[in-house]
C-alpha cells in the first residue's frame, strides 16, 4: 500500500509543481501583452468551462494509461485555478506604488520584487490552496 501512496504522491506533486508554475508563467504572460491578453483571455475563459474529467478519456485515449495522462489531469485542474488567481492579483497590483517606485529610481527587476511580488504572493497561495483539494 505505501508504494501506491508514494507513486500516486509523485504524480500529485509533479502535476502540481507543473500545473502552478505554467499558471502563474501563463497569467504574467497575459498581464505583460494586453493585445495577447485580448486575443488568449477568450480561448482560456471557455477552457475552463470544460469539466476536467470529461477528458479524462481523451487524455488515455491520446497518451495511453501510464503517468501522463494523470500528470496532465493534476496540472490541468491546478493551472487554471492558479491562472484564475494569479491573474486577479496581477489586475489588482497599485499603479500609484509602481509610479512611485519609478519616480524613486527603481529598476523593472525592483518594482517587480517589491511591488508586484508581495502584492500577488498571496493570490498564488490563495490559488493553490483553492486547487489542492479539489484532487
Amino acid at each position: 500500500m505505501f508504494v501506491d501512496v508514494a507513486a500516486t504522491a509523485q504524480l500529485f506533486a509533479a502535476g502540481t509543481v507543473i500545473g502552478a508554475i505554467l499558471g502563474c508563467g501563463g497569467a504574467c504572460a497575459l498581464r505583460l501583452s494586453p493585445r495577447i491578453d485580448a486575443t488568449v483571455q477568450p480561448f482560456i475563459t471557455a477552457a475552463m468551462s470544460v469539466p476536467k474529467l470529461g477528458l479524462v478519456p481523451l487524455l488515455v485515449l491520446w497518451f495511453g494509461t501510464g503517468w501522463l495522462p494523470k500528470v496532465l489531469l493534476v496540472a490541468l485542474t491546478v493551472f487554471f485555478v492558479v491562472f484564475a488567481f494569479t491573474y486577479s492579483g496581477l489586475a489588482t497590483v497599485d499603479s500609484r506604488l509602481v509610479m512611485t517606485a519609478r519616480v524613486f529610481g527603481a529598476t523593472p527587476v525592483q518594482v517587480t520584487r517589491n511591488v508586484v511580488l508581495p502584492t500577488v504572493w498571496p493570490f498564488v497561495l490563495t490559488g493553490l490552496e483553492v486547487a489542492l483539494p479539489r484532487r
